[in-house]
């Protein structure tokens, strides 16, 4: 991918694990001297439609920044910023009911854990019901290229990493936590919650809301994820890279 949007988070994840750095040369000299990598995506089920992602889905304030911040796309990536802001002063709560399906439960078969969104989830996965401030499902270890949101993660380790944050969380660690994101210092938080998942069903119980795949508007009620390792490919220096493909593009 070449770096063209705002936030860019499938470039700088592809820049990071090529070990360069970000910016539209850099992601050139990948696309040119790169070999092809597997890139996880997922499945996401909502009532009324179903879609693949590659970077994530958001809910809460991660949505409602992603999507309302689209009134100052001339700012660039700094939409983001100023939509965090207003937010945290105007701050939201949603009350719903995340579950997940943790690696360690779906080890040997994971889509036989994996239910229809119409049906309830099995005993083998965690449900949280609560009032959140913000939760999202991340596939990629950066979020927008300055978001360094998943630290850890690859571009095909195979699971999902979500962040929560409760609604007892206070604004002053909510801004803590955004502005330390930016290098990954985020996970040290106390009021961040981290999980690892290779399925997730998420059932808002506070509407209106927004439910943001992408960065792109999806249909907002219960949706559900579940990863297809590898499914794709992108082209990358990374050394799981070289491991894959043994062709020689010069």
């Amino acid at each position: 991918p070449i770096c063209a949007g705002s936030g860019n988070g499938l470039c700088k994840s592809v820049l990071f694990e090529s070990g360069e750095d970000f910016g539209k040369l850099e992601a050139v000299f990948v696309a040119v001297k790169g070999r092809p990598q597997p890139l996880d995506l997922s499945r996401v089920t909502t009532p009324a439609s179903s879609a693949l992602g590659f970077l994530g889905l958001g809910w809460a304030i991660w949505s409602d920044v992603d999507i309302e911040s689209e009134r100052w796309r001339a700012l660039g990536s700094a939409r983001f910023t100023v939509g965090a802001l207003q937010r945290i002063i105007f701050l939201r709560e949603y009350q719903g009911r995340l579950s997940y399906l943790p690696p360690s439960a779906a080890a040997g078969s994971p889509t036989a854990s994996v239910p229809p969104l119409s049906e309830p989830v099995p005993s083998d996965w965690v449900t949280i019901e609560d009032a959140f401030v913000l939760v999202t499902v991340l596939q990629t270890s950066h979020a927008a290229h300055d978001m360094h949101s998943a630290p850890g993660s690859t571009l095909d380790d195979g699971e999902f990493t979500i962040l929560v944050l409760r609604s007892t969380v206070g604004r002053w660690q909510l801004l803590s936590m955004f502005l330390a994101m930016d290098d990954g210092t985020h996970l040290a938080n106390p009021a961040l919650e981290v999980f690892k998942a290779q399925a997730y069903r998420l059932e808002p119980a506070t509407h209106p809301g927004t439910l943001a795949l992408d960065g792109e508007i999806i249909e907002y009620g219960p949706v559900q994820g579940r990863l297809l390792p590898g499914a794709a490919r992108v082209l990358s220096l990374s050394p799981n890279a070289e491991q894959f493909s043994p062709l020689d593009r010069g």
